[in-house]
């Protein structure tokens, strides 16, 4: 299993920062090129400037996205309206200036955005639930119509570039596959600490449409030491959207794993007493190699459970894929006798620490259950190897694969042929299983 852990615990969460530091793990000319892709098929036509280059920030050295606009050939939907544009510049992320961009225009442009690399429907999904989140949490500040929101700091142009940025690397990574997705872990987000002018006057951090995108998602944060504003609403926006898409774990990892590389994006201000970065550490969960001593062959694992009598039998079937799907290690489902007599079922599942949260609220989505019960046991595995081997049965060449299981002494216990390779065969030469599996009991090297 793949991951990511980002460290919000040091210097908080940004939009640019984690754009930043995706971008160093994936590929710096890869994701400017999709940027530039964008800048270039908006409605909006403008001159800009967008690179990302290295910086030191307390003699650490990181990646920086230096993005800049020139509000003279701005024309379109977006029409600047700042008192201070007689700088003919928006420089980001600090110098946003007030425009009347409007909100349809925002989800307009971040479609065209999204359309403009090959994206999952996931990935659609999560990058629209991020810029609604920030456009309720400014609503429901203002107390005004979602449609007449007032974007101010963050209605510009590198809202769009941080949200589709970001979700381009999460796709490259990973995160959005079906099957065996890379998952996402965090540490609390530092939201800093202080005061900040905001354009509605000094404010405590966090500023006041950050809090709400905090509250409204349950996303665990920590004042930290530093008199400035470490967290921003494009930041804990695209956390909260890929934590409601169970994309996103709230904890460290609690296991094992090895480093492909650390991502380190750079903020634009120098801090006091510490460096201004966010770290994303890329790796891989490592698979410890068994332990002969039987003892160690026990490993935890989680049972989750749950009683449904009002369940269509076509839900349950869809349901037993979709947990396979998510990483469940078993499934099953057992029609039994429920409360009131009712004719119901007993639906188990059986997975590993990391997907008790995920497979948990799949079941409660997909079932409307009103509970699920979760129990941590120990199972004893048998050591486990596939072995591959070529065959030709009639004139056909084959590759089948045998799994072999051992006890903790490593004597073998059991031998088998995994059932698709027989269905398989069987298919292209017209035979029945036990014929197949008649076969190669005979032929098979052992």
């Amino acid at each position: 299993m793949e991951l990511l852990f980002i460290d919000c615990e040091y210097s908080g969460i940004s939009g640019d920062l984690m754009l930043s530091s995706l971008s160093s793990i994936v590929g710096i000319d890869k994701v400017k090129a999709y940027l530039l892709n964008i800048l270039n098929n908006l409605p909006v036509k403008q001159n800009f400037s967008i690179n990302f280059i290295s910086k030191k920030t307390h003699g650490i050295e990181g990646n920086y996205l230096d993005f800049q606009i020139k509000n003279q050939d701005l024309n379109y939907h977006l029409s600047t309206t700042s008192s201070e544009k007689e700088q003919n510049f928006v420089v980001r992320p600090e110098n946003h200036h007030h425009s009347s961009y409007k909100i349809q225009d925002m989800r307009k442009d971040l479609n065209i955005a999204l359309n403009l690399f090959d994206s999952k429907e996931t990935t659609k999904k999560c990058a629209r639930l991020a810029l609604e989140k920030i456009i309720s949490a400014e609503s429901q500040v203002h107390g005004v119509p979602l449609d007449e929101v007032h974007l101010h700091e963050i209605g510009s142009i590198d809202t769009i570039i941080d949200i589709t940025g970001t979700m381009f690397c999460l796709q490259e990574l990973g995160v959005f596959n079906q099957k065996d997705p890379t998952k996402i872990y965090i540490s609390p987000v530092n939201v800093g600490n202080g005061k900040i002018k905001t354009a509605h006057g000094i404010m405590q951090v966090p500023a006041p449409a950050t809090a709400k995108i905090l509250e409204l998602n349950q996303i665990t944060f920590i004042f930290g030491d530093v008199n400035f504003e470490l967290a921003t609403p494009t930041g804990v926006a695209i956390l909260a959207s890929l934590k409601e898409l169970n994309f996103l774990l709230e904890k460290k990892p609690a296991f094992s794993y090895k480093l492909k590389k650390i991502g380190i994006g750079v903020g634009t201000y120098d801090l006091p007493n510490q460096a201004n970065l966010l770290r994303i550490f890329y790796g891989q969960k490592e698979n410890l190699p068994q332990n002969n001593n039987k003892k160690n062959q026990y490993m935890p694992i989680y049972n989750l459970e749950t009683n449904v009598d009002d369940v269509r039998g076509e839900i349950l079937g869809f349901l037993i894929n979709k947990l396979m799907e998510q990483g469940a290690l078993d499934a099953t489902i057992i029609p039994t006798i429920t409360k009131k007599n009712r004719p119901g079922y007993l639906i188990s599942v059986i997975t590993n620490e990391d997907k008790v949260e995920s497979l948990t609220e799949l079941l409660i989505k997909e079932t409307g259950t009103l509970g699920v019960r979760l129990l941590k046991q120990q199972r004893y595995c048998l050591e486990r190897k596939v072995n591959e081997h070529k065959i030709s049965i009639q004139g056909h060449d084959f590759v089948i694969h045998e799994k072999t299981a051992m006890d903790h002494n490593g004597n073998i216990v059991q031998k088998k042929i995994e059932f698709e390779d027989l269905k398989t065969i069987a298919d292209k030469l017209h035979l029945s299983i036990r014929d197949v599996e008649f076969y190669l009991n005979i032929h098979l090297v052992k």
